[in-house]
Order: structure tokens, then sequence, then C-alpha cells
């Protein structure tokens, strides 16, 4: 018993305590506030980068609940009743809800790439083209 606990003892003082294994899970984003301020309008909010939404307070950015594309910022379009980011792989309602690398087919913003679905000649971008549906 007292050569296991020495054998312990020195392993742990000559290597040091492990390192946690680094996450495999992605970050989540949340929204930064949680809607404890109760509000009738934006101007009860108390902030220019806060809105109103089912009578409770939140900020202008993805990915906190809206009601319309203005609760979200310059940054963001509001569908299905949350602010997300004008950009590829995010629900959307139409094309400028996708930013300027991306376009808005059957409800969703994919990339002006190559394989990319799409359905109007512009969601390709410069060298490309929709053919039957998809980028080439």
């Amino acid at each position: 018993m007292v050569t296991t606990a020495a054998v312990l003892i020195f392993v742990e003082v000559a290597c040091g305590q492990a390192a946690p294994p680094p996450s495999t899970e992605p970050p989540s984003r949340v929204c930064p506030t949680t809607g404890a301020r109760e509000c009738k309008d934006a101007t009860d909010c108390g902030g220019p980068s806060l809105h109103c939404t089912g009578g409770r307070c939140f900020a202008n950015q993805a990915p906190c609940p809206c009601s319309e594309t203005a609760d979200c910022g310059a940054s963001a379009h509001c569908t299905k009743g949350t602010c997300y980011p004008n950009a590829a792989g995010v629900p959307c309602t139409a094309a400028e809800d996708c930013g300027p690398r991306a376009h808005c087919t059957a409800g969703g913003c994919y990339a002006n790439d190559t394989g990319s679905p799409c359905s109007a000649a512009t969601d390709c971008g410069a060298g490309s083209s929709c053919v039957s549906g998809t980028c080439n």
C-alpha cells in the first residue's frame, strides 16, 4: 500500500495534473438578454439596441426573439420569430436575408457557390449560372 501511494504521489508531482480534454461540442450562441424586463414598445427597453417582442425586451441581434426584421439590427433578419445572421446556413424569406455572399432558395440561405441550390441566374455569383436548380 505504501509503494502504491508513493508511486501516485511521484507521478502527480512529476507530471502535474492532466489538462481536461478539449470540448467536442460546438460553442452555443445565446441571446445576451433574457427578456427579464417587461415592455409595451421599444421605448420601454431603455436603449437603441433593444426591442420589445412578446411584451419583453431583447437585444437587436441574432439569436434573440423578434417580431420584425427591424428588431434584429443591421446584420441579421427575423424569420420564424428569431433573429438569424444574414449569412448562408440559416432560414430566410427574401434574398436580402442572406447577405452579399449568399442567396435565399426554398426557405434557406445558400452560399453563392458551385453546387448550391438556386432558383435564379443571379443566385450563383460571378462566373457561375443556375442550371436545373443547381449552381455550376
